[in-house]
């Protein structure tokens, strides 16, 4: 009784998990929900005491295979059973007044209803009694097996979702004597190819036919007065539909995704149609529209991308948003009594091309001024502009005083054009707006160059100009692009100011490619609203004519003007421009908060993204850093078909200004100061004037304020150089873990040459093709005996699992020996031993901190392994209604291995569990993370005092036990260190405990 909740007779909930299920006596109601997801329930009896079975109460109970139900039950529900994908048999209590059931299925007494048909039950055809009027809801609801389903012709009425999630029914005739088919009927029914519906019906209800992909065309008969929302919503594969002429309702999203479809027409019995009644409907080319209609619905047809022949009626009905929405290819045919109008007309007949009389288009273009009618004016191809331009005058002088808002479509098109209009037409328009307070127009008569263009003086022209007026006529000017340049700048080196058309044309070329390139996905902040997002540069065209023509400009002027223009919301607009002509300093100003931005709102994200993609056509240095820094370089790489590592070593190499003999100079006023950077990453520093050494930088001199500047400058410089310093170490740290060759000439003039990374270089073993290993000494290349080598074929950093043991003992002496500090564990890594039926346990049981966790994931991202955690099991509990977090966890190393975790959510530590190789893991890699992670435990269990960390200790290299002996200190584990002490002095007798191995940073 403990695994039942019990109110006052209804059976609330049960909680057990047993599979033979007994309902007590004293229970005269299960209530809804009441055994919702038993999935481990097989079968159940159900007392005389109970009356009535209540709402869901069996839902998803997948395990019962049958039911028998006492002749006390008055009421069932009908979604009782829902989801009871094994339930083959229901029986019915031979003396029970309400219902009865044969062969399995439930009927009420009479068998006038058939209310339950069992899901799991194997026939895959039916037969319906004729007895039966009436399908009742959900009668046939997820039955997958049946195939064919013969409908007796005493049948009225299908109820809601009657054949729901029926995926097996491939065909269905419904006879003359059913009146309605009703909501959710046939719903995703996906292999249900053909239905015959009889002519007695008169609705087709909501969601009817929904989702049923393999219904290739249907008969509506002229009975049919209402189809339904959704009836045959992504009924992809219907190619054809007939409305009947007795169709006065079209429901919302009726036909939505009928992408097969390729013409409808609309009957004049039609009065009302829903929003989005046949959006997605991508293969539709030609709709009629009939003059019954009042006015055409918001998203009607929003995504019909082949529309192109729409038939309106004379009287023009008005249009709500969207109607046409990506339509780009409608012809609509208008006659001038509805485009010579001053009033605004809907903005969804500017999607498509538009016939209509001359002075129509001009009314258009001067008085049409939405966002859509501005697309439209941008992107139509005015054949006679003369003419147009004629009429926009006769309007224009029509008026007692002009119109300002006229100025800016005036501007507009004399701008697009003005090499194809009269000048005394244009002279005679701009003087009807002489005096007025109109920028657009003023803008015009601003601009010197097109004053010249409308004198008969030859003045001398910059030759981009003429380059930037044909450019436009091929592209076309971007509105948004028209309306934020109100003025040209600054030609480059030059007092001369370029005309607004140069800017425009540079600018308007990447707006175009924006638009062409960038993808539209679906946005994190509104479902159903879409953004603009840039994901692959790689499809940017590059034109040498733009870049020619931005060239001309002065760089900052330009810089400065794009800059500002990315800060606002239509930033996209000239994201590409200033990706390609942003300056240094621009650059580095715009990627300072890209991580913050990374972390952000949705927005941020877009924005960071956008800005992340544009940037790799930028020919810049500091995006380039930006990329290395943020771990873009290989993409970036990629686009450039290069690699990461050549790019490091030629673009972005700086010389920091060493002269030929390594010293950087600094002018004090009246002395110069030289600063040398030494083998062990500090400066020397040198006076000239008093030829002498010196400790530091001095602060006073002739000339103060020089000297001033010169410290400061030395400050910033030896940042600058010790910054490249851990940046390259990291670089190397990547190189020696993923052994990737660099060309022989080019690690000459990099690791031989530069004069910080040939410091760096000596700190590290290299190898050449043919296995030779070598260290760079006094200049020379010399093996572990100290005797010079001549390097062969690409060269890379060395590892000790390409050497054996003998050459690692001696390039270890040889280090020792000449003092050499390695820049990280290279020699001194082990050489891990393991094998792959062990790995498996390898650390199970042990325990780690989560600080130690996170060391591990620093150390092995410094050598570009990344490590993250699998997202946290969680299981949909029905009973609670909500998600159970289970403390279970995987940590993913790299490419190579996965480990299982625990965590302890009082202590935080982490128990660590099983671990698995991934087939085709790299050699390196997975030395390197066994040694992390070996080094982890290790450290662990020393801090914890525990003794029993000496069985793995000989694996271990002197530079490793020296920092665990630091370990075992600083947490006073006196037993572990007392034996790594003497382990170490037994071991290693010969070496200097305080020698160093790896420079520590």
């Amino acid at each position: 009784m403990s695994d039942f909740v019990i109110e006052n007779g209804v059976l609330k909930k049960y909680t057990g998990k047993d599979a033979d299920v007994v309902i007590p006596d004293s229970v005269t109601e299960i209530g809804g929900w009441a055994f919702s997801g038993c999935s481990s329930l097989t079968s159940l009896t159900i007392p005389d005491s109970v009356k009535k079975i209540g709402d869901w109460a069996f839902r998803g109970c997948s395990g019962l295979t049958s039911v028998t139900i006492p002749d006390s039950v008055m009421e069932i529900s009908e979604w009782a059973f829902d989801e009871c994908n094994s339930l083959a048999n229901i029986t019915v209590d031979e003396n029970n007044k309400n219902y009865s059931s044969q062969d399995g299925v439930l009927f009420n007494k009479d068998k006038t209803t058939l209310i339950k048909y069992p899901a799991g039950n194997e026939r895959t055809e039916y037969t319906i009694p004729d007895s039966v009027t009436e399908i009742g809801k959900r009668a046939f609801y997820g039955c997958s097996s049946l195939t064919s389903v013969t409908i007796g012709n005493g049948v009225t009425s299908i109820g809601e979702d009657a054949f729901s999630g029926c995926i097996g029914l491939t065909s269905i005739t419904i006879p003359d004597s059913i009146t309605s088919i009703n909501h959710g009927a046939f719903y995703y029914c996906q292999n249900l190819a053909s239905i015959t519906i009889g002519n007695s019906v008169t609705n087709i209800g909501k969601n009817a036919f929904y989702s049923c992909r393999n219904l290739t065309s249907i008969k509506i008969p002229d009975s049919v007065t209402s189809i339904g929302g959704y009836a045959f919503w992504d009924c992809s594969g219907l190619t054809s539909v007939t409305i009947p002429d007795s169709v006065m309702e079209i429901g919302s999203c009726a036909f939505w995704g009928c992408s097969g479809l390729t013409s409808v027409t609309i009957p004049d019995s039609v009065t009302s149609i829903g929003s989005s009644a046949f959006y997605g409907c991508s293969g539709l080319t030609s709709v009629t529209i009939p003059d019954s209609l009042q006015k055409i619905g918001n998203d009607w047809f929003n995504g019909c991308t082949k529309l192109h022949n729409v038939t309106l009626p004379d009287i023009l009905p008005t249009f709500e948003s969207g109607a046409f929405k990506g339509c780009d290819k409608i012809n609509f045919d208008l006659a001038g009594t509805i485009t010579e109008t001053n009033e605004a007309l809907s903005g969804e007949l500017a999607r498509g091309s538009i016939k209509t009389t001359d002075a129509g288009l001009a009314h258009l273009i001067l008085f049409q001024r939405t966002p859509l009618w501005k697309t439209w004016k941008n992107t139509v191809n005015i054949n006679d502009p003369e003419t147009i331009f004629e009429h926009m005058l006769t309007i224009a002088r029509a008026m007692d005083k002009p119109d300002t808002k006229l100025g800016g479509p005036i501007a507009d098109y004399i701008f697009k054009y003005k090499n194809k209009l009269p000048k005394e037409k244009v002279q005679s328009m701009l003087s009807l707006f002489k005096g007025l307070k109109c920028k657009e127009i003023n803008a015009l008569l601003d601009d010197p160059y097109f004053n010249d263009s409308l004198s008969d003086s030859k003045v001398p022209v910059n030759p981009v100009e003429a380059d930037a007026a044909s450019l436009l006529e091929h592209i076309d000017a971007d509105p948004n692009v028209v309306k934020a340049v109100s003025k040209g700048i600054h030609y480059r080196d030059s007092k001369a100011i370029c005309s607004r058309e140069v800017l425009i044309a540079i600018i308007s070329y990447y707006a175009k490619e924006w638009k062409r390139c960038a993808e539209s996905v679906e946005s994190e902040m509104i479902m159903g609203s879409y953004v603009e997002i840039l994901e692959n540069a790689s499809l940017i065209a590059i034109d040498p004519t733009i870049d020619r023509i931005a060239a001309s400009l002065n760089e900052k002027e330009l810089s400065a003007f794009l800059e500002k223009k990315i800060s606002g919301p239509s930033y996209r607009t000239f994201l590409l421009s200033w990706a390609r002509f942003a300056d240094e300093e621009s650059v580095k100003n715009q990627t300072a908060a890209y991580k913050s931005l990374l972390h952000g709102t949705a927005k941020e994200k877009y924005l960071a993204q956008n800005l992340a993609e544009a940037l790799m056509i930028s020919p810049t240095r500091s995006a380039l850093l930006f990329f290395d820094q943020n771990n873009l370089l290989d993409r970036f790489a990629s686009y450039k078909k290069t690699t990461a590592a050549e790019l490091r070593d030629t673009l972005m190499l700086p010389d920091f200004g060493f002269d030929p003999s390594g010293a950087k100079l600094f002018d004090i006023g009246g002395d110069i100061i030289e600063a040398r950077l030494t083998d062990r990453f500090d400066f020397e520093l040198y006076d000239r004037e008093n030829a002498k050494s010196i400790k530091s930088f001095p602060k006073k001199s002739s000339n103060p304020d020089k000297a001033q500047a010169a410290a400061e400058e030395y400050k910033t410089f030896k940042k600058q150089i010790m910054d490249f310093i851990k940046l390259r170490t990291e670089q190397l740290k990547k190189l020696h873990q993923t052994g990737f060759g660099i060309k022989p000439d080019l690690w000459q003039k990099v690791y031989l040459e530069h004069p910080v990374i040939k410091r760096l270089a000596k700190r590290v073993i290299w190898m050449d093709r043919e296995g030779k290993t070598f260290i760079i000494v006094n200049g020379d290349t010399v093996d572990a005996a100290l005797n010079k080598v001549q390097p062969t074929g690409s060269i890379c950093v060395a590892h000790v699992l390409n050497l054996n043991a003998d050459q690692i003992s001696a390039w270890q002496q040889t280090l020792t020996k000449i003092g050499c500090v390695q820049l990280f564990e290279q020699i001194w890594e082990p050489v891990i031993s393991w094998k792959r039926e062990e790995l498996f346990n390898r650390y199970k049981g042990l325990k780690i901190s989560s600080k130690a966790r996170n060391e591990l994931k620093a150390y092995l991202k410094q050598r570009g392994i990344d490590v993250h955690a699998g997202e946290m099991y969680r299981e949909y509990n029905p009973r609670t209604n909500s998600y159970d977090f289970s403390s279970e966890n995987t940590l993913y190393l790299g490419n190579s291995l996965s480990l299982d975790y625990t965590v302890d959510d009082t202590t935080g530590l982490l128990t660590l569990g099983d671990m698995s190789v991934k087939m085709g893991s790299k050699n390196r890699e997975l030395n390197a993370i066994l040694f992390e992670l070996d080094k982890v435990t290790a450290s662990e269990r020393i801090k914890k005092d525990d003794i029993s960390v000496m069985q793995i200790i000989d694996q271990f290299t002197v530079a490793q036990i020296s920092q665990f002996i630091t370990v075992a200190q600083d947490a006073e584990a006196v037993n572990v260190l007392a034996a790594l002490m003497e382990y170490k002095n037994k071991t290693y007798p010969d070496l200097d405990p305080m020698a160093e191995f790896t420079l520590d940073w």
